[in-house]
């Protein structure tokens, strides 16, 4: 079952993933990747980035090399709204696991 939290970051993505693409450009799509890298890093050094991200940024970078800005944006949100809930649930995880008491207790 989902927690009042959880259908929040659902709601939130879902709005991201709405913005209008047409008003956005490279620039915006290079910049959400680059956002998205950087939240992604920060998520890896906790043990909890999603390799789906990664995959979303390659793909968003390769869209936008060859020129094809209408695939990149997209993408790009995509990855930057992905980037931010593997960021989010790395840090829920920090601090509130623990290793279970079946394999502490043996």
């Amino acid at each position: 079952m989902m927690s009042g939290k959880q259908i929040i970051h659902i709601a939130t993505l879902v709005l991201c993933l709405s913005v209008t693409n047409s008003a956005l450009g490279a620039d915006d799509a290079a910049a959400l990747l680059k956002e998205a890298e950087s939240l992604l890093k920060e998520a890896v050094a906790l043990q909890g980035g999603w390799t789906s991200t990664q995959n979303l940024i390659k793909s968003a970078q390769k869209q936008l090399a060859g020129g094809n800005k209408a695939k990149a944006l997209p993408l790009a949100q995509q990855a930057r709204a992905e980037a931010k809930l593997s960021l989010e649930r790395a840090k829920v995880l920090k601090e509130n696991w623990s290793v279970p008491k079946y394999i502490t207790d043996q």
